[in-house]
């Protein structure tokens, strides 16, 4: 462009150059990648990992870099100089009026990040209340001529446990405290006192945490245990050698009551002013309540530490479960809340056998290890026995005999559990609880949100290899997972359907976010309704190639439409009623000593993908490519059939669909000897519907055949198996 002087005539002293220079083009760059980046992340409710966020505001500042690099090599004219002060002065009025609405936008964003946690309502339930947030049906009792446990001895399983924690290759100073407890044995004794003056002599817990401020609860176990080995074995350490302890003790104090960077990340979040003390599992409050009931902290930090507990009372005097979406994460919480009331003096009675209720409620019928949301699962042996000592309830000695025989088995060690240094002379005695929908307090760890769906967990009994699933009602707290009526797991004697969770870490995030966990697990490595991402998020992720093709953002709750149970089959019916446009309806039927029926019903835009996965476990599959490799309409009118187990108790899959199953696509793609993902989605896309139904045979159902008919009484799908057994389930 040729800028004209006065008269017309071309003013050739004003040389041509690049419009704009480095130090102007630069200036709007972090904007220019934040502004995408958090309309992404608002529209998805904030549901992504928060350095995703990060990494992809960077993504789009350097493309943006490169486009104004491009952009700043066409050639054009200078203007006049009076019109260049003009231009300036609109330019001034610009970059004040931006960076007052980047200041708006930037208070706006972070409240709605701290809204993105949960909502202050949740559905309800009837019959579901704070005193009463369990329903439960009873376990069907032990069939004729089935195993029946003999007697536990509450003594001898914790003779077993200590056996588990003396195997452990890892063992450190809480191990070598809880075997000296419970055994009374000097040279376990020996080895807390070398293992913990080491400890002092190299100041652990005593320097910056960075982002893994969990390490404040080992070094609450290190004060709980020295305490504890003080009073039972007095002449263990010298005078000198108890003031080192001290002074090293009194130096955790400071440090835990010291703001790291990562506080501010938390505060941010939690909408609170960062103090130090670590807020996740109420880890921080636990060893600061540890140090001031044991004498142990810092004389000058005493004031503060207890006008820290006053305003920060949690535990079991205001909730009884973690409300981290991880049921890994229930022991620590449990041994927190057991540190914060022996400094309190008080417990709640109710939130106390509720939360051990909540732990054995969700635990596997065999004792197995497992949680959700994140590897590696947990045995339930130590929770159980220190809630067996805290209660005197014998389903806990039930529980953790039951597990310590799996980790037996397996050669599996044990840490050490809080709590549990001595035994309790109580016979165990077998749950009878059945299948329950469970709510829970909900909120984060600073703040306590409503009752809330959490769980249904359907189960045929509590013998080894009796079935067992659970299915997730939210995606809401901290460590939250975008679980939302999806299905963690089915277990029958093994897994038969889990969560894909085998992915590497990202070495590249701060080692407190690097694992494969909670938020950072994308909904397509879960069981249940996926849909095609849409809107800014779409357009972002073809941009970037980061995102990938399904929405990351479920609802914070499924509804509990219905919930039963009976004799013959426990039932329930969840619903996700808006996510994009889509509604899902999943009912779940558990047949006692027979299939288990998975019915999800889903309609959506027309146009928009959708499908329902499974991830399946396949050890010793005969045949799970065969969906794979059919091509052309089914000719097996009774459904496609994979076999996912042919050892002790073979299991098998049944797909079929209450429209003809022509309708509908199956992919199956193996991963690696022992796993297969299953993507189930219909071939006419434009739809917006998809009706599937998932059967789960086992045992003398192997072979069954199953079929849908229309009734006077409605829609109705009969299983026979090869004896002839008949299993007819009305479709909602």
């Amino acid at each position: 462009m040729v800028w004209l002087a006065t008269g017309g005539r071309e003013d050739r002293t004003l040389p041509p150059q690049t419009h704009g220079s480095w130090g102007r083009s630069n200036a709007p760059l972090p904007a220019v990648g934040a502004t995408p980046a958090v309309l992404v992340a608002a529209a998805a409710n904030f549901a992504e990992e928060e350095f995703y966020v990060a990494l992809l505001a960077l993504v789009l500042a350097i493309f943006s870099l490169l486009v104004l690099l491009s952009a700043s090599q066409i050639k054009v004219g200078q203007p006049p100089a009076t019109l260049r002060k003009g231009m300036r002065a609109r330019a001034s009025f610009l970059g004040m009026s931006m960076a007052t609405l980047s200041a708006i936008g930037a208070l706006l964003t972070i409240l709605g990040y701290q809204d993105s946690f949960y909502p202050d309502t949740a559905p309800s339930y009837q019959g579901i209340t704070d005193a009463t947030p369990f329903l439960c049906g009873d376990a069907p009792p032990v069939a004729p001529g089935g195993v029946v446990n003999p007697a536990i001895d509450g003594e001898e399983v914790f003779r077993r446990l200590l056996a588990r924690v003396e195997a452990n290759p890892l063992r450190s100073t809480p191990e070598y405290g809880m075997l000296a407890l419970g055994t009374g044995e000097a040279r376990w004794a020996k080895e807390f006192h070398s293992s913990l003056l080491e400890e002092a002599s190299a100041q652990r817990f005593t320097g910056p945490t960075n982002s893994i401020k969990a390490v404040q609860h080992e070094a609450a176990l290190r004060v709980y245990y020295y305490a504890r080995m003080r009073d039972a074995f007095p002449k263990l350490f010298s005078p000198e050698e108890q003031q080192r302890v001290r002074s090293w003790f009194a130096g955790i104090n400071r440090r835990a009551m010291t703001v790291e960077w990562v506080d501010w990340f938390y505060g941010v979040a939690f909408g609170k002013w960062p103090e130090g003390p670590y807020e996740n599992q109420d880890t921080g409050a636990a060893l600061v309540a540890a140090l001031e009931s044991e004498g142990l902290a810092a004389p000058e930090l005493s004031a503060a530490n207890r006008s820290y507990l006053a305003r920060n009372q949690r535990g079991w005097a205001t909730g009884f479960r973690n409300s981290d979406d991880d049921l890994a994460y229930q022991p620590v919480w449990l041994q927190n809340a057991l540190l914060q009331s022996r400094f309190s003096g008080t417990t709640d009675m109710q939130h106390q056998s509720q939360s051990f209720e909540w732990f054995l409620m969700q635990s596997l019928p065999d004792g197995a290890p497992w949680g959700f949301g994140r590897p590696p699962s947990v045995s339930p042996a130590g929770t159980a026995y220190m809630g067996a000592l805290i209660l005197e309830d014998p389903r806990y000695v039930w529980l953790a005999d039951r597990a310590l025989g799996v980790l037996e088995a397996r050669g599996e060690p044990l840490f050490a559990p809080l709590g549990v240094e001595h035994p309790i002379a109580l016979a165990g005695q077998r749950p009878t609880q059945g299948s329950c929908l469970l709510y829970g307090n909900s909120g984060l760890p600073t703040q306590q949100g409503p009752l809330a769906p959490d769980k249904i967990v359907l189960r045929d009994g509590w013998s080894s290899d009796d079935a067992y699933l659970a299915l997730n009602l939210r995606f809401t707290g901290w460590h939250r997972y975008k679980a939302t009526n999806t299905i963690s797991l089915i277990y029958i004697d093994g897994p038969l359907a889990v969560e894909q969770l085998d992915a590497p870490s990202s070495d590249w995030l701060p080692s407190g976010r690097s694992l494969f966990r909670d938020k950072r697990i994308p909904r397509e490595k879960l069981n249940g309704l996926v849909i095609a991402r849409t809107g800014i998020g779409a357009d972002i992720s073809i941009l970037t190639g980061m995102g990938g093709e399904w929405a990351q953002d479920p609802p914070f709750y499924a509804h509990v439409e219905h919930f039963d149970t009976s004799a013959v089959v426990d039932v329930s019916t969840t619903t996700i009623v808006e996510w994009h446009g889509w509604q899902h309806r999943r009912t779940v039927a558990l047949y006692h000593d027979g299939p288990i029926i998975v019915v999800d019903h889903a309609e959506g835009p027309k146009g928009v993908q959708a499908a329902i996965l499974w991830h399946l476990a396949s050890a010793g599959v005969s045949g799970m490519n065969r969906l794979a490799e059919r091509s052309g309409p089914s000719q097996e009118r009774e459904g496609e059939r994979l076999t996912l187990r042919d050892r002790a108790h073979p299991a098998e899959l049944l797909v079929l669909a209450p429209s003809p199953l022509e309708q509908l696509q199956l992919e199956v793609t193996p991963r690696g000897a022992e796993r297969a993902d299953l993507r189930i989605s219909s071939r006419a896309p434009a739809s917006g519907q998809l009706d599937v139904l998932t059967i789960f045979l086992t045992d003398g159902w192997i072979g069954a055949t199953a079929a849908v008919a229309t009734t006077k009484d409605g829609t109705v799908l009969s299983i026979t198996g090869t004896d002839g057994q008949i299993a007819t389930f009305r479709l909602p």
